[in-house]
């Protein structure tokens, strides 16, 4: 299976499993900083966005350095051979420290996150001028909701993340192949095309 890959994009997959890792490693240290900040940055949803910043730019890292050793070309395969690798990792790894985080190290995290997700949604009917029966009913069905940590539950959300990830890593193999068009290189013919095609010669 491997050898049926080009020797470039094995290279650039390689690559991107390894930027991948620091992705990840970037993110886990990010989180433990929200935690050790305490309070209730660790639950803000604009916060939770920067993991996935990191490895956007961590794939695009990746990416430009294998365009830079290949004359600025690089393919949309090969983009994305690269890029999603970093994601799957990138993403893999903190939800693997946040299930650790929640399950083992600090328990009360559960009934924190549970209290601010009541406080938010509570601040987001009233902006919605939600009557109070209809923000009781709400706050009923918010509830009743599992907040433990549980491994299904990270599995179910790691997947959900992984097709925001391949559209992230789909959207910079487009960007950089555009840019990248105007040096790829020339096609090579062999003497037994153009002995064959002796139009080429022609053209």
């Amino acid at each position: 299976m491997i050898d049926q890959i080009p020797q470039e994009e094995l290279s650039i997959q390689k690559q991107g499993l390894r930027n991948g890792l620091v992705a990840g490693i970037l993110s886990i240290i990010y989180t433990l900083i929200l935690y050790i900040i305490g309070g209730e940055l660790m639950f803000n949803f604009w916060m939770q966005l920067v993991p996935y910043v990191i490895i956007t730019v961590v794939m695009i890292f990746t990416v430009q350095n294998y365009r830079k050793t290949h004359e600025n070309y690089v393919s949309f395969r090969t983009a994305f051979g690269g890029s999603f690798p970093v994601g799957i990792f990138g993403m893999m790894l903190p939800l693997v420290f946040a299930y650790i985080l929640y399950a083992f190290i600090d328990p009360d995290l559960t009934m924190r996150l549970k209290d601010y997700t009541i406080k938010t949604s509570i601040e987001m009917f009233q902006w919605f001028n939600m009557s109070e029966e209809e923000i009781d009913r709400q706050l009923d069905i918010i509830k009743e909701q599992d907040y433990s940590p549980k491994v299904f539950k990270y599995a179910t959300g790691y997947l959900g993340s992984l097709i925001f990830i391949a559209l992230f890593a789909a959207i910079v193999s487009l960007v950089f192949w555009l840019i990248s068009r105007k040096y790829e290189p020339a096609p090579e013919f062999s003497n037994t095309d153009s002995a064959s095609n002796p139009n080429i010669l022609d053209n």
